[in-house]
């Protein structure tokens, strides 16, 4: 019965929470990305094989371009917010 004084504030708290775990997933996004860019290992053998993808799209996606950016961070919070990607 308690909560009920304080209900109107939980979506705003929910949304507060869910912005900043996007965040947060965005910059480990970059941070795998920008490993892979420089060609240093990737934990977990997943690496090279995302690397392979990249390379067979024939895009590079890591330079600066008229292309959204595998690099930014901007380009990654899109991609989450739009149910396009997610991370375990």
């Amino acid at each position: 019965r308690w909560y009920a004084r304080n209900s109107s504030n939980f979506p705003k708290i929910y949304k507060e929470v869910d912005k900043e775990r996007v965040e947060q997933l965005a910059e480990i996004y970059v941070r795998i990305y920008s490993k892979l860019a420089k060609g240093e290992r990737v934990a977990g053998g997943k690496g090279k094989q995302a690397a392979k993808e990249i390379a067979r799209q024939g895009k590079n996606f890591f330079k600066d371009g008229t292309n959204k950016n595998l690099l930014t961070r901007e380009y990654w919070i899109e991609q989450l917010n739009k149910d396009i990607k997610h991370l375990h």
